[in-house]
């Protein structure tokens, strides 16, 4: 909602949209928007910023001082050396890939259940030089303004609102293309101090996906059939995560256990009762005491 009411305000041609831990480089935005003067018929609508593991560099002199900061902020980008070298070295099989992204869903994409069946949309040509993605991260993404005005974030999430910005950037593809802007650097810094517990976050994450799917969906018999699908492979992940990393409480898993019963009230109810429904039911979730 929040950013719905910034964009109201924006008379710019490009918009970036970032969370507030996002860290610019000093070039980022000369990079991206180079890339869209550079794109004459206006086929892009949104791009992707790089994000990078280190510091830039007024940044680093602030957070990135000493040995202890630069070990937390290795944790923060994805665990130490060492976890990172063995993660490295698995990626060389092709087994292993395949698992991470299918079995455990670790691929951004497959977070989200796409509802456009009939509906067109563009696709690159071979001169557009450009890498397409189908979903922008909300800590760094450049939109044009009349996109992101017409395609607004669903206004029925509340607080953390997982998948808000895959679903939003979804929609901008009908319009153009989406597409990684490699050398648009920032850093996503990604502070703990607001974010929801595991259990909220990945059972929102699935149950925000059925709000998109009964707003947007052109087939929703088969999105639905879709949602099932993926709603199962979720609950099969998640245990997995749980279990590799030793949490026996098996948070996530539990949470994608109480988003299924909830998606299911988001579909059998007509879209204006299913909205404020589920905005109930996401406000007794939030207010959940935190695990300690």
């Amino acid at each position: 909602m929040q950013r719905n009411q910034a964009l109201s305000h924006v008379t710019a041609d490009i918009v970036l949209l970032l969370d507030d831990d996002s860290l610019l480089f000093p070039d980022c935005a000369e990079k991206f928007l180079a890339t869209f003067e550079a794109d004459h018929e206006q086929r892009v609508a949104g791009l992707a910023l790089q994000n990078v593991s280190e510091l830039p560099p007024i940044a680093a002199a602030l957070l990135g001082g000493s040995d202890q900061d630069a070990s937390a902020i290795e944790q923060k980008k994805g665990g130490s050396t060492a976890n990172k070298s063995r993660l490295a070295f698995l990626e060389k099989y092709r087994l292993w890939r395949f698992f991470r992204k299918e079995v455990l869903m670790q691929a951004m994409d497959r977070m989200f259940v796409p509802y456009d069946s009939r509906r067109p949309r563009p696709s690159l040509q071979p001169s557009d030089n450009l890498i397409k993605v189908r979903h922008l991260p909300g800590y760094g993404m450049a939109v044009r303004t009349h996109i992101a005005q017409r395609e607004q974030f669903n206004p029925f999430l509340l607080a953390y609102c997982p998948c808000e910005d895959l679903d939003a950037s979804y929609r901008y593809g009908r319009h153009g293309i989406c597409a990684f802007s490699p050398d648009a650097r920032l850093m996503h810094y990604e502070v703990e101090g607001s974010r929801i517990t595991r259990m909220q976050a990945t059972s929102l994450g699935v149950s925000n996906v059925a709000l998109f799917i009964h707003t947007n969906s052109d087939s929703p018999t088969k999105h639905r059939a879709a949602f099932a699908v993926f709603a199962l492979r979720r609950l099969v992940g998640e245990t997995l995560k749980d279990f590799l990393s030793k949490r026996f409480d098996f948070p996530q898993a539990k949470g994608v256990m109480a988003a299924i019963p909830r998606s299911y009230g988001i579909f059998r109810r007509p879209l204006p009762d299913a909205q404020r429904w589920y905005q109930e039911q996401q406000l007794e979730l939030l207010q959940k005491k935190k695990a300690a």
